[in-house]
């Protein structure tokens, strides 16, 4: 099967920076040395990075974000790498995205556990991927999933104002912005979204949040009737310290839990489907009984 990287990069003139980039050129070509890799790079982004690439021998599509569509964040460069793969009228069975997170802080240690989370929980899963997600059917495949905090109602409006899809979106967040999608699911947006979205910065125009990607964007795959596929848990005690609140992104297996039964709820009846946040929808009556029961 064809597999495609659209990966989002902003990687300043720091040795930290450079050290993290390399690291995610190391864990690509580890994984998807066969594939096509997209890579948006966003403004302010050094030369040294551009260089990395070249020198990678990864099979790398490289596209400069414009200056108009320039976002404190990773939204800018999945806007610039999903034009390029757009262009090259090129299609795959698979899409991964990811982004070149922990390139602006302090230390490279900071962010050391998340990535190495993030790689067992996601980039290590292909076969995993190409065994149960039929890229014809499979929709979003989010490698840490948990309900989104509100309906985030702006949100799915832009999407409906920029891509014309007959159901409701399930309202998951990929935590940390890490997730896959069908071949089918976003070879068809690239064809009937708007060119809009290609165009305009996302936070001038429609003005969503700079976390767009992390909730927002796969969902996509839902509105088109596409159903996600949520990647098996494996734990070892290595996990994220877990703050408790009522859905915290590193507590992982409790976050799926509750996502699979909101996509239950969602696949009853997709036109009408509501969740309204944390607050209503997974404290609701139907909710508490569907959480009883493990998914199928």
């Amino acid at each position: 099967m064809k597999h495609a990287i659209i990966f989002s990069s902003y990687v300043p003139d720091r040795d930290v920076s450079h050290r993290i980039g390399e690291y995610y050129i190391e864990l690509i070509g580890r994984y998807f040395s066969d594939s096509d890799i997209y890579i948006g790079i966003n403004q302010g982004s050094s030369d040294k990075w551009r260089k990395m690439i070249a020198k990678s021998g990864l099979r790398a599509i490289v596209a400069d974000v414009p200056p108009h569509l320039w976002v404190n964040s990773n939204v800018a460069g999945f806007q610039a790498a999903l034009s390029a793969l757009r262009d090259s009228n090129v299609r795959y069975d698979h899409y991964w995205f990811g982004h070149s997170k922990g390139t602006t802080h302090s230390t490279y240690e900071e962010a050391d556990l998340l990535r190495w989370v993030i790689e067992k929980d996601f980039w290590t899963r292909r076969a995993e991927i190409e065994a149960e997600c039929d890229p014809l059917t499979c929709g979003a495949v989010p490698a840490l999933p948990m309900p989104a905090e509100s309906a985030n109602t702006s949100v799915a409006l832009y999407l409906r104002s920029i891509y014309n899809a007959p159901y409701r979106p399930i309202f998951y967040i990929p935590t940390y912005t890490y997730f896959g999608m069908g071949g089918r699911s976003l070879n068809i947006f690239l064809e009937k979204a708007s060119k809009r979205f290609f165009a305009e910065n996302i936070l001038n125009g429609p003005g969503v949040s700079r976390y767009f990607f992390e909730g927002g964007f796969s969902w996509i795959a839902d509105m088109a009737g596409f159903e996600p596929y949520l990647l098996k848990k494996e734990t070892d005690g290595r996990e994220l310290l877990i703050p408790t609140c009522e859905c915290n992104p590193n507590d992982f297996e409790l976050n799926q839990l509750k996502v699979a039964k909101m996509i239950e709820a969602w696949k009853a009846d997709k036109i009408s489907y509501y969740y309204n946040g944390w607050g209503g929808f997974l404290e609701s009556t139907r909710y508490r009984n569907l959480i009883n029961t493990r998914p199928s």
